[in-house]
């Protein structure tokens, strides 16, 4: 059930702690039906994760997949990759100092 990563570009972002981007790339994956035809969960995952969270290797497989808790017959599932975790392998979106962000970023 693994998807591809998808891409979205956020347009003059500044951080809780004043550091701004003018271009900042985040990678994502959508799972269960297509976005607009379903009920929208949007998962985010612990610091050593990534946005792959259910099938085979799905590190929330036993809480989301077909017939789970979150059943994805029924919900579109949106899962974010933490900005700068690598999982996208893009060098350029690796972040250099990570205390440029918070939690409310």
């Amino acid at each position: 059930m693994k998807k591809d990563l998808q891409y979205i570009t956020l347009h003059d972002f500044s951080t809780e702690t004043g550091y701004f981007y003018p271009d900042f790339e985040l990678s994502y994956q959508l799972f269960g039906p297509e976005l607009h035809t379903a009920p929208v969960v949007l998962v985010n995952h612990a610091l050593t994760g990534n946005s792959n969270v259910t099938g085979k290797n799905g590190w929330w497989k036993e809480l989301i997949g077909p017939a789970r808790v979150i059943d994805t017959n029924k919900y579109t599932i949106i899962s974010i990759n933490v900005p700068g975790n690598g999982y996208d392998e893009k060098p350029e979106n690796l972040i250099e100092n990570f205390e440029d962000f918070n939690a409310r970023d």
